[in-house]
């Protein structure tokens, strides 16, 4: 006989699930202020201050060319691995340090962000009032889990470019660099081991290679208006507020002037390969000036005017094609930047004097004696050297000594 029992049925499973639900609702309660914090800062940045340009109140910036675009996301994907390796060390070997001085250097990195943020400091104390950054909130969430013994957490950086754009300017994380540089010496002090070692090299690795690029980064900016550099500014100011936080390590055993005694000078050869190309070209120059003139005096003496029915009239036509060609087909390639950027201005000028006199050359062998037409194609010919020279020049344009690992 079955024997029914009324009232509600209970699991082994009732307590656990309850608890799993409360922590889902209280992180969605929390992620719910934070966006709204984040709301209400990004409305702040509809008009850039003038007495604090460097607060995270400043507009974001704009990048239209997408030269200077991929450079920066480049660069944010090397800081992007940082966050997510200090995020991993804060997860995992932070929780072995005092919980208690832990907190307190968790508290003034939120304090330092919650004063550019707003002058009101007093709901400093509730990180989720204030736009911390994705990796100063997840040291927060592991930070407050210390007690409650919660499960690990999983660190998720932006993916979006807009949003990595927005990442670099704002610097959120700089603070919590420089909580976990700060932590990381002191174990560092204390400890023998080989891995101090291997963070510290990896560190000024990507220290070297994002001022590599942020040295790319400089030239192509150099195609830009001074109005889109100054939209661009506030970003770099956030690589370099990153920049400085790397070169602050100093180790007695890695040391930055170690690191630097790992590179050497590489000298750059622009200075000499330019002078021996003008040297060339001059020397050219002056080698087919002698035919040129013979061959003008002769035409001088017959003083005959060209005509349709002249080999040699197709003749100049197509050699002033195959030049105007082979000038385009040498510099195209070799345009790295706009290519109405002011450093082209001259190609430019000597490219449409080129074709310019190839047409009148054409012109004046049906009107005028021959020898006229072959001295204007002539220069055709030097002006569109010209134009190759100055391209290939702005190219190789004279840049600051560089320094190359060793080997």
């Amino acid at each position: 006989m079955a024997h029914h029992f009324p009232g509600p049925s209970y699991s082994m499973f009732d307590g656990l699930s309850n608890e799993e639900e409360a922590y889902r609702l209280a992180s969605a309660r929390v992620m719910t202020k934070r966006l709204e914090a984040r709301k209400r800062l990004q409305e702040g940045r509809t008009i850039r201050p003038l007495q604090q340009p460097d607060t995270y109140r400043s507009p974001y910036a704009v990048v239209k060319n997408s030269r200077v675009k991929r450079t920066l996301l480049e660069i944010a994907e090397r800081f992007q691995f940082l966050d997510r390796g200090f995020a991993e060390y804060f997860q995992e070997i932070v929780p072995t340090f005092d919980h208690d001085h832990v907190r307190n250097l968790l508290k003034d990195a939120r304090n330092s962000i919650a004063v550019k943020q707003s002058q009101d400091t007093s709901d400093a104390e509730a990180s989720d009032t204030v736009v911390l950054g994705e990796l100063g909130h997840f040291c927060e969430d592991v930070a407050r889990g210390w007690e409650q013994k919660s499960s690990k957490l999983k660190f998720m950086p932006h993916n979006r470019d807009k949003d990595i754009l927005y990442y670099l300017q704002d610097v959120y994380e700089v603070p919590y660099w420089d909580l976990m540089m700060t932590l990381f010496s002191k174990w560092r002090a204390n400890s023998r081991s080989l891995s101090g070692d291997v963070v510290m090299h990896v560190l000024n690795s990507i220290k070297l290679d994002v001022r590599e690029k942020k040295a790319r980064l400089g030239k192509e900016m150099r195609a830009l208006s001074e109005a889109e550099k100054e939209e661009i500014a506030p970003i770099i100011r956030g690589i370099d507020a990153r920049l400085e936080i790397l070169g602050s390590m100093w180790d007695n055993n890695t040391s930055n002037f170690e690191i630097d005694n790992m590179l050497t000078p590489f000298a750059n050869t622009a200075v000499q390969e330019t002078v021996w190309l003008v040297a060339l070209s001059l020397i050219c120059f002056m080698i087919a000036t002698i035919p040129l003139m013979r061959g003008f005096a002769i035409s001088a003496q017959e003083n005959s005017i060209g005509t349709t029915q002249d080999a040699d009239f197709y003749y100049l036509i197509q050699g002033n094609v195959m030049t105007v060609l082979g000038n385009f087909l040498m510099v195209i390639p070799l345009l790295k930047e706009s290519w109405f950027s002011p450093t082209y201005i001259w190609m430019w000028t000597f490219m449409l004097m080129s074709l310019l006199m190839c047409g009148v050359s054409v012109g004046l062998y049906l009107v005028v004696q021959t020898g006229w037409s072959s001295m204007v194609a002539f220069f055709a010919s030097v002006a569109g050297t010209s134009a190759v020279l100055v391209v290939t020049q702005a190219t190789v344009k004279i840049a600051p000594e560089e320094k190359v690992k060793k080997e």
